[in-house]
């Protein structure tokens, strides 16, 4: 789904079904002056938006994953958001990352958060977040954990953290690999067969492997 900039009132309606109840003013409020184009695309697995920047006079894109649910497509979609006005005004100046991004992020979740519009848990945990935000929100094992437990479908996932240690499983198309021990914040995992070591986050979705191969 494609939606551009000069249909604000058309974005904002299609948009209704991915964010959450409530949140609609806020969104229109920090989308409207810009030219961009928005696309809430199929899953990705190795990002759950982005940001590019319009070059000569074409709109900015920002893209977000569909599957995602709307408190979580909410913060991604004002993390995306928060790239393009720190592009608009620093240009390829700064980090894409760094502070002035970070300023800007919060800036524009502040009165998101104040509204009252993630239920008192979500709320506190993307506070602590937003105190120094990530550059992905994947990267806060605490935030994430929380985002996930709202997702109406979270009984179907299995993550790395509910298997018990030396169980065989799978990460998408990967050979088996067999759960360690834990070291700091991810799991030393063996993948069979070539015997290399990869840390895995606790919150990887994971497929039980019946055998070992």
């Amino acid at each position: 789904m494609v939606l551009f900039y000069k249909r604000i009132a058309q974005v904002i309606n299609q948009l209704l079904p991915f964010i959450p109840e409530g949140s609609a003013s806020f969104v229109e409020e920090m989308l409207k002056p810009h030219h961009f184009l928005l696309k809430v695309v199929r899953p990705r697995k190795t990002k759950l938006g982005d940001f590019r920047p319009g070059l000569r006079g074409r709109p900015h894109q920002l893209t977000v994953n569909g599957d995602l649910h709307p408190y979580h497509f909410l913060l991604t979609l004002v993390h995306e958001v928060a790239h393009m006005k720190t592009y608009e005004k620093y240009a390829s100046k700064v980090n894409p990352h760094g502070v002035e991004w970070q300023s800007m992020f919060q800036e524009l979740m502040h009165p998101i958060l104040d509204s009252q519009i993630y239920p008192p848990h979500v709320e506190a945990e993307i506070a602590r977040y937003l105190s120094k935000p990530k550059a992905s929100c994947s990267a806060d094992t605490k935030l994430l954990r929380v985002l996930r437990e709202e997702d109406e479908m979270k009984s179907m996932i299995l993550t790395l953290e509910d298997l018990p240690e030396n169980a065989v499983f799978r990460l998408g198309s990967r050979p088996p690999m067999r759960k360690g021990k834990k070291r700091r914040t991810r799991f030393l995992c063996e993948e069979l067969g070539t015997g290399r070591t990869f840390a895995v986050h606790p919150l990887a979705e994971v497929i039980i492997s019946e055998r070992e191969e």
